[in-house]
């Protein structure tokens, strides 16, 4: 099988517009006469700006008739060769008012200009008076990405002003990097037309169009300060037009095609001055064939190119030789810079690029050639051999992609090292590459060996298989989302919720992830952990509307029609281990060659095939409908072919997938304008469910035809999830605020994209039903001060909702919201436990046993000699001196809304302990010193020492008095209920009982809390008369497992348990015909030899059918 694999692609867009002076000397543009002859020097503009700058800084009109045109924003003045021009990079001048008169009935506006780039809807200039009335012309427009131009008239401004427009379109959009002139007629009662280089391009009638039969005045208000613009639209949301002007004219006649001829023949050779002065590669008369040598055809090439280093800039009857001052190949290992070419095995496009030089301005022009491949079987596996690739083989974490045949069709066969490990052959639906992780990380050797014909090759890959993954406990929820209400950002935002309802926006409200390829451009971001558990992988649509503006260059958005035909066959990925350090940008190609785009991509994974289906819409380039396609992967690198998983008789769009028991629940968009043959309503979600995720359409049941039943507006980009276990209770309280009652064990929520307003949820404890309880459609909501849910900021449009660890949550926290997350804890910290003054302590220290939230505390001394563990305190000798000591108090927190509790806190307290007092001895008689001499070869008895070991909540377990010099005896472990013994600690740490006592001491023994993960049900089957074959999945670290079978959802009825240290159990003697509800959870073994059991399994039901 081939599989399409994704790049690594780097993309660089620079725009530049440069001018440069050539050896023309005058400006033939300077004066309104020097502009026409024959019938169009008779005609009088009534204004004219040749791009002139007067001393006020505006432009100056040239005709006297003081219509000087007023710049804002970004406009800058400039000359090439000495013809002035005006660059407007994204800002405008504005028409002043009183350039038309009020006696006007016909104009002719003509524009000399040239493009770096087409922006749709950004219009070249409009005359009028607003957005309801108005005349312009657009280089390129929304619709068709064509030139286009017309008039609106709304009667009594009442409605939407392109409802009221006549209008007509183009052949061609203006082209790019090329001065044009371009000039627009318009007659009152008649024809709108426009020409291109004095040629008709098009033209309507307007009393045809829904303008209607308007006259000039009709669009034009004397004295409201303008008559309109060069650059720029009436509506606010077009952007600007780019692009450099020359001239710009307007008379108050719609001059004949005769007229306009000669206009255009007046402003030709200032044109074709202007096109050789500032060149673009269309003036450039290099060819292909001119560098062929030997070859006979680009298309055919096979031997080197012959680069010449010389040719021609030509504009119409003029020529000039410029210089080649460089050669660029896309492909140096096909044909390199200076022309040499070598074959590779396949054919291979490469494109050489030609830098050209005149008069110090240089453009380059692209040269197309094909070099034909050269291919042996012996060439065919080496070349397949090198394009073989294992992307995840330094640490394989799930199962990897092994095709049977190569790029050049080569056959490819697998070996393993170890089969029970990375499997080599298919296994039912599950194709090769079936990796099974180990306790250990595992090292695995496969050979790859390719054939063709009699040729082969072999290639190893070695492969470490990452140890399995311990089961996790959700707790906590990331929301990845880009922003598009308030603020319009494309990029990737995160949120976390400690409860699935309520979202704090992280990385101070800005992005965390930005694309660097394709459109610059993401959407709809998707985030899913892997179906091991411990991998995560984000996907986004490659697509702006907005614009994106990155190191200063400015990826333009377009518009929805050019999105969704002309848009890109891409998604975007990253992938994770920690939810905070990402890989590289992905940009992956997975739609068909005839998509025109790939929305709002998702991934699920398919137990059956055992690999991940990612599904997104997409609509083709010849139009249409939206329609959902899915492509296979398993590492989010190679994708299989596209294919159509479903369509409708109209466009759906934004489909969310969730696994419940056997059945895949999927909730889709109608994005058609009518109600589906569902009874979905236009722009409403509606839920189909299948036991196969990939099963055709027919296979898939209707559950419900309006999942989320709000009014007004629509909604769109839907995600499912389930809250977590620990915040059930929660979510049926915060329901119950509103009136609902939620009873089920489990409940999942539903949100959604109230378009261009904000994220809302639904919640729902039977997914059977495919309806949720709305809880707003507001950013936020909350009933008698009590908070019901709210999204982060800025408002969040479509993305994801994905529960997380709480060490996930606390890795988020430590590097999205550090400040705020160090001050948390510190704050908790703070208030958990103090001491009284221990700046002069001469007795023992009453040290407390829990926190002030309850956590139990274990405490260490720096010197227990001094202050024990315990408190007890040794005062040191008077000539010893006061003694300073560290006690440490290592406790939980339990957390708030900021941070997640956190186990092994420590606070330190200084202790100063005062020394004794000095003794003084009185003074003796000799005879009594002589008495005494003989002591003094006595020697004393050794000291003895007491050892004391503290348990459980700092209770005394043992004592014992030791002899200076000798060790202590080891006691029995003490049991603690919850918590394992993890051993004796002097401090911090772990007490050696082979060393000699040499003090009073406290040890104390060391806890940890016994954590069980939620037990999951891999199987549960009757596969033999009357019996219930139920399969758990391997718990890390479960001492044992116990079943629970029941005829109803809450395990009243018929109450079966089996509990054993087994991973499968059989039920027998059940009732044929009945259906049974199974559960399962894990437990381990505390120090008190009880069981400790973790969270219930997800309930999975059975048919007692045999």
């Amino acid at each position: 099988m081939k599989f399409t694999k994704c790049m690594k692609t780097v993309f660089a867009g620079v725009m530049a517009f440069a001018v440069a002076a050539t050896s023309v000397p005058v400006n033939l543009l300077a004066e309104t006469q020097d502009a026409g002859t024959d019938a169009a020097a008779t005609l009088d503009p009534v204004l004219h700006w040749n791009m002139t700058q007067d001393a006020d800084g505006t432009l100056k009109d040239v005709t006297g008739n003081g219509h000087n045109g007023i710049a804002n924003g970004d406009v800058e003045f400039s000359d090439i060769d000495h013809t002035p021009v005006v660059n407007l990079n994204g800002g405008t001048v504005t028409i002043p008012d009183g350039s038309i008169s009020t006696s006007a009935k016909e104009v002719t506006i003509n524009m000399l200009v040239k493009i770096p780039q087409n922006v749709k809807s950004s219009w070249m200039w409009c005359l009028g008076t607003s957005n309801k009335r108005y005349i312009y012309l657009t280089g390129c427009a929304n619709q068709d990405s064509k030139m286009r131009g017309g008039l609106c008239y709304v009667p009594n401004d009442n409605g939407n002003g392109w409802s009221f427009e006549s209008v007509i379109g183009g052949s061609q959009a203006l082209s790019v990097n090329e001065w044009q002139n371009i000039t627009v007629t318009f007659v009152e009662g008649g024809d709108y037309t426009f020409y291109l280089n004095g040629v008709k391009q098009a033209s309507i009638d307007v009393t045809t169009g829904a303008a209607g039969a308007c006259t000039l005045q009709d669009l034009m208000t004397a004295g409201d300060g303008l008559d309109g613009y060069m650059g720029d639209s009436f509506y606010s949301a077009d952007p600007n037009f780019q692009g450099a002007v020359a001239d710009f004219r307007i008379y108050e006649k719609a001059m004949t095609q005769d007229e306009i001829t000669d206009l255009y023949s007046g402003i030709n050779e200032t044109l074709k001055n202007l096109k050789l002065s500032d060149f673009g590669a269309s003036e450039i008369v290099l060819t292909a064939d001119d560098c062929l040598g030997e070859n006979t055809s680009a298309d055919e090439v096979t031997t080197d190119l012959t680069l010449p280093e010389k040719t021609n800039i030509a504009v119409e009857d003029i020529t000039k030789e410029a210089d080649i001052t460089a050669w660029k190949s896309s492909n140096t290992n096909v044909i390199t810079d200076d022309g040499k070419v070598t074959r590779l095995v396949k054919d291979m496009d490469v494109t050489m690029t030609a830098s050209v030089t005149l008069n110090g301005r240089t453009v380059d022009k692209d040269l197309k050639f094909t070099v034909k491949g050269d291919a042996t079987d012996e060439k065919i596996v080496a070349w397949d051999a090198d394009l073989l690739d294992i992307p995840t083989a330094d640490a394989v974490r799930g199962n990897i992609t092994l095709p049977d045949t190569g790029d050049m069709n080569s056959t490819i066969t697998w070996e393993s090292s170890d089969e029970n490990v990375i499997r080599t052959t298919a296994d039912g639906n599950i194709l090769p590459g079936q990796v099974t992780r180990q306790k250990e990380d595992t090292k695995v050797t496969l050979t790859a060996t390719l054939t063709k014909g009699e040729a082969s090759t072999t290639k190893k890959f070695d492969c470490t298989v990452i140890k399995e993954a311990e089961d996790v406990e959700l707790t906590d929820y990331l929301f990845a989302y880009f922003p598009y209400a308030g603020v319009k950002d494309e990029r990737i935002y995160f949120g976390i919720s400690q409860d699935g309802l309520n979202f704090t926006a992280l990385n101070d409200s800005k992005p965390v992830i930005e694309s660097t390829l394709g459109t610059h451009g993401l959407r709809d971001p998707f985030i899913i952990r892997s179906h091991e558990g411990d991998k995560f992988y984000l996907i986004a649509t490659d697509l702006t509307v907005a614009g994106v503006t990155q190191d200063g260059v400015t990826y333009p958005g377009q518009n929805w029609d050019h999105n969704q035909t002309e848009g890109s066959q891409s998604i975007m990925v990253w992938e994770s281990t920690d939810l905070v350090n990402w890989s590289e940008q992905r940009m992956c190609k997975v739609a068909a060659d005839d998509a025109g785009c790939t929305w709002a991509p998702e991934a699920y994974w398919d137990d059956d095939t055992e690999q991940y289906v990612v599904f997104w819409a997409s609509k083709l380039k010849t139009g249409g409908k939206q329609r959902l396609y899915y492509a296979t992967t398993r590492d989010f690198y190679t994708f299989s072919d596209a294919q159509v998983w479903f369509e409708e008789d109209g466009s759906v769009i934004d489909t969310t997938v969730i696994k419940v028991d056997d059945w895949y629940y999927r909730y889709t968009k109608n994005e058609d304008g009518n109600t589906n043959t569902y009874g979905t309503p236009s722009k409403r979600i509606y839920c189909e469910k299948s036991t196969s995720l990939t099963a055709p359409a027919e296979d898939w049941e209707l559950v419900y035809n309006n999942c989320l039943n709000v009014g007004g507006g629509q909604i769109e980009g839907g995600c499912i999830f389930e809250i977590n276990t620990e915040d059930v209770e929660n979510a049926k309280k915060i329901a119950a605020l509103k009136g609902y009652e939620l009873k089920g064990e489990r409940i999942f929520a539903l949100v959604a994209d109230a378009t261009g307003v904000t994220i809302f949820p639904g919640l729902s404890d039977d997914i059977t039903t495919g309806q949720f309880n709305v809880l707003g459609t507001t950013a936020n909501a909350s009933i008698n001060g009590t908070p019901l849910y709210s999204m982060p900021e800025p408002a969040a449009s479509h993305g994801t909702i994905m529960p997380i660890t709480s060490e996930e949550y606390d890795n988020l926290m430590k590097k999205y919201n550090s400040r705020k997350y160090t001050a948390a804890i510190k704050k908790l910290v703070d208030k958990a436990v103090s001491l009284p003054d221990t700046s002069n302590v001469t007795s023992d220290i009453t040290l407390p046993a829990e926190t002030t939230e309850g956590n139990a505390i274990t405490w260490t001394s720096s010197n227990e000699a001094v202050v024990s563990a315990a408190g007890k305190v040794t005062r040191p000798a008077a000539t010893a001196g006061d003694a300073t000591v560290e006690l440490t108090a290592v406790f939980a927190i339990n957390g708030n809304g900021d941070v997640r509790r956190q186990e092994g806190c420590t606070k330190t307290f200084t202790v100063t302990v005062k020394a004794l007092d000095p003794v003084v001895i009185p003074p003796t008689d000799n005879n009594n010193n002589n008495n005494n001499n003989n002591s003094n070869n006595t020697q004393p008895a050794p000291a003895n020492y007491t050892v004391t070991f503290v348990g459980a909540d700092n209770a005394v377990v043992a004592t014992q008095t030791v002899t200076s010099g000798t060790a202590v005896a080891k006691p029995a472990d003490p049991a603690r209920k919850k918590y394992t013994f993890k051993g004796w600690y002097l401090g911090t740490t772990a007490y050696d009982f082979a060393a000699p006592v040499t003090a009073d001491l406290t040890i104390t023994a060391k806890w940890a809390k016994v954590s069980v993960s939620k037990a999951k049900l891999s199987s549960a089957k009757n596969s033999k008369k009357k019996t219930l074959v139920v399969k758990a999945k391997k718990t890390s670290g479960a001492a044992g497992y116990e079943y629970i079978i029941a005829t109803d959802k809450k395990f009243k009825k018929n109450v079966k348990k089996s509990t054993t240290t087994k991973t499968s159990v059989r039920f027998k003697k059940l009732k044929k015909g009945k259906t049974y509800y199974v559960k399962v959870r894990a437990y381990k073994k505390d120090s008190a030899n009880s069981k400790v059991y973790g969270s219930y399994s997800a309930v999975k039901k059975v048919k007692i059918k045999k």
